[in-house]
């Protein structure tokens, strides 16, 4: 299962596969939606497609908003890419 975030933090539907077949979409607002993004069983993957893996939702803002600080801070660098 897997979730795109959007550039301001939100999970997109969450996608249930098997393999690359789409069996189905799931609300994140719904209630299985949200039970499956608090256990930490969802795949979440950043806004410009970097795979941000099984890690909550609070930390994945945290994280997305780190990214974006350090993109405000040295342009030049955020060009340049991670690392």
């Amino acid at each position: 299962m897997r979730a795109i975030l959007l550039g301001d933090g939100t999970p997109g539907p969450i996608e249930v596969r098997l393999g690359r077949r789409l069996l189905r979409l799931l609300s994140p607002e719904s209630q299985q939606g949200r039970a499956l993004l608090d256990e930490g069983r969802v795949d979440l993957v950043g806004p410009d497609g970097e795979p941000l893996g099984r890690i909550s939702l609070q930390e994945a803002r945290r994280r997305l908003q780190e990214r974006l600080e350090r993109a405000l801070a040295s342009p030049e660098r955020a060009r340049a890419g991670p690392g």
